[in-house]
């Protein structure tokens, strides 16, 4: 993928460009030790700034449509974020 084959734009293959922006999502809005979470509309800004340079243009176009049509609620609270989780496994 991209930079260790020196392919670029349209040579690198559709599913790693997919994935860089999904991964890129779940980076900004995930919980780290090490930065706040984006809300969905701060990392949809940062997406739609990258269009073109960090992510392909034409696939950003669709992904920013995808996000103004599927909201994920942003949890910043790590407490919530583990019962939501345990919850989910006891159900």
């Amino acid at each position: 993928m991209g930079y260790p084959n020196k392919q670029s734009g349209e040579n690198i293959p559709f599913l790693a460009r997919l994935v860089s922006l999904a991964d890129s999502l779940e980076a900004m809005t995930g919980i780290r030790p090490y930065h706040t979470s984006l809300t969905w509309e701060e990392a949809y800004g940062e997406i739609k700034k990258g269009a073109g340079t960090q992510f392909d243009p034409r696939l950003t176009t669709s992904f920013l449509l995808w996000m103004e049509n599927h909201v994920i609620p942003i949890e910043r609270n790590t407490e919530t974020v583990m019962q939501t989780i345990t919850s989910l496994l006891l159900t």
